[in-house]
């Protein structure tokens, strides 16, 4: 009895991984060996830890740098793309503080039976994002790509706690050589309050 129950935290943490990367359609990474430790925690417990090794861990209350509505966000992405600007891409992504006090706790992989603990899901999330960018300005950046659809699997958010999620959205784009560009640029969008931004730039370039 002993032995499975000292397993429990481990196979909730492998299975909150593949839930992530079934969510993003990427291979699961590496668990640092630190999650041992770390999932035999409460989650309440983690993500008070997580909060409290912010720089600055005054609660924020809304998106920031968001945009109003989806498709404006990935208007936002593309013309990001054309301009190569960095400083774009990190306003439309969530950041460490917006993750810890709007997002993790009420996202469905930080409920049971995933639990994954905030530091892996926001190392996930910038890892993913840091290959995920770099694809995508090595390749398209400064193209001046004009964009013409947005679509998702999905005709409606999925909703989770106070969020709105939509995922696996694929963005067509033509160059102005008239060639196409159809392609999953990032990772899940996500709303609150009605305001937008992206949770990460996972791909599947």
């Amino acid at each position: 009895m002993s032995t499975t129950r000292s397993l429990l935290p481990l196979v909730m943490s492998a299975a909150a991984v593949l839930a992530l990367a079934c969510t993003d359609r990427m291979p699961p990474k590496a668990i640092p060996p630190a999650g041992v430790i770390d999932s035999a925690l409460p989650v309440a417990e983690l993500l008070r830890r997580f909060r409290a090794a912010l720089p600055d861990t005054t609660p924020v209350t809304q998106f920031t740098h968001a945009a109003p509505n989806r498709d404006a966000l990935v208007r936002r992405f593309v013309d990001a793309l054309n301009n190569r600007d960095t400083a774009a891409f990190r306003d439309m992504m969530l950041d460490r503080r917006e993750f810890a006090w709007l997002y993790y706790d009420e996202h469905f992989l930080s409920k049971p039976p995933y639990e994954m603990p905030p530091w892996l899901m926001w190392q996930r999330a910038v890892s993913l994002s840091d290959n995920g960018l770099a694809t995508a300005l090595g390749e398209f950046g400064g193209r001046a790509l004009r964009l013409e659809t947005v679509t998702c699997p999905d005709s409606m958010p999925k909703a989770s706690g106070a969020l709105q999620l939509w995922e696996r959205c694929v963005i067509r784009m033509r160059s102005p050589a008239k060639e196409l560009i159809e392609n999953r640029f990032f990772g899940t969008i996500v709303g609150r309050d009605g305001r937008w931004k992206f949770a990460s730039y996972a791909s599947d370039l």
